[in-house]
C-alpha cells in the first residue's frame, strides 16, 4: 500500500494502514514480524518519517528487533554503545522523547553525532510495552523510533499520531500472541488426548512383557523419549509398530 501522509490528513487513508496492520496481527506470525508491520505502517502514514525501528530491552542488553532503514539501525547501536540516546530513555522510562538531533548534542553526543552522520535532522521515541512470549511472563519495554530528515519534521500532531499507533498496536499484538499461545496449547491439548490411547497400549505391553508396574512401565517410555529426543507419542507409536512387524 503506497499512502504517505501527514498526521492530521487523509484519514480514510491512516485508517486503511491501520486495518492492514490490523490484518497483518490476525496471521500467525512471530513477533518480529509483527513489529516490522508496525514499524512499515509509521514510514507508509507519515510523510516526513525516513526511517523507523523498533528497540526492546532484554536481559543482554537493548536490540534493534527491527528496522525499515539500515540508517536507523546504525543510529540505534550508537545510543546502545554509548549507553545513552532517546530510544533507551523511552524505553527505560516509559515516556516520549522528541526533538532535532542538533540541539541533542548536548545531552546525547553520541547519538546526535551518529544521527548526524546517518543524515538524520530529527527523532522522535515513542514507549512501546509488549507482552513477554519468551515464558518468563510479565512485560517487554521497548521503543517505537522514528527519524526524519528536517529539524522540524515532527510536530504535536506526529508525536499524537505515533502515540497512538503504538497504543494501540501494542495492545493489538499483545492480543494476537495471546490468541496465538492460545491456540497453540488448544492444539498441544488435543494431540496429548489423541496420542493418549497409544501410550496407555504401549504401557500396558511393558507390563506384560517385563512384569512392572504401570509407572515403571511409563518410567521407560519417558526415559528413552529423553535420551532419543523424541516425542512420548512417536516412542509409543514406534513400539506398538514393532508389534506387528
Amino acid at each position: 500500500m503506497e499512502v504517505r501522509t501527514d498526521a492530521s490528513a487523509r484519514p480514510d487513508q491512516v485508517t486503511a494502514a491501520l486495518e492492514e496492520l490490523r490484518a497483518r496481527l490476525l496471521a500467525e506470525e512471530p513477533l518480529e514480524r509483527l513489529l516490522r508491520a508496525l514499524a512499515d505502517t509509521v514510514v507508509l502514514t507519515l510523510s516526513e518519517v525516513e526511517a523507523v525501528s523498533i528497540t526492546l530491552l532484554s536481559a543482554d542488553g537493548p536490540y534493534t528487533v527491527t528496522a525499515t532503514d539500515a540508517g536507523a539501525t546504525g543510529v540505534d547501536q550508537y545510543q546502545y554503545t554509548a549507553g545513552a540516546g532517546p530510544c533507551l530513555d523511552a524505553a527505560t522510562h516509559r515516556r516520549v522523547e522528541r526533538g532535532d538531533v542538533h540541539s541533542a548534542g548536548a545531552r546525547w553526543p553520541g547519538f546526535a553525532e551518529g544521527a548526524a552522520r546517518r543524515g538524520f535532522g530529527a527523532y522522535l521515541s515513542v514507549p512501546l510495552v509488549l507482552e513477554d512470549v519468551t515464558g518468563a511472563g510479565g512485560e517487554l519495554a521497548g521503543s517505537l523510533n522514528v527519524y526524519g530528515r528536517s529539524i522540524r519534521c515532527f510536530d504535536d500532531h506526529s508525536e499524537l499520531f505515533v502515540r497512538g499507533l503504538a497504543a494501540t498496536a501494542s495492545a493489538a499484538i499483545c492480543n494476537a500472541l495471546r490468541w496465538h499461545g492460545a491456540r497453540r496449547e488448544a492444539v498441544q491439548l488435543e494431540t496429548a488426548l489423541e496420542s493418549r490411547p497409544e501410550i496407555e497400549r504401549a504401557k500396558g505391553v511393558l507390563m506384560a512383557v517385563h512384569g512392572c508396574t504401570a509407572e515403571e512401565a511409563f518410567a521407560r517410555l519417558a526415559d528413552k523419549s529423553q535420551r532419543t529426543n523424541t516425542k512420548l507419542f512417536d516412542i509409543a507409536r514406534e513400539l506398538l509398530a514393532s508389534l506387528r512387524t
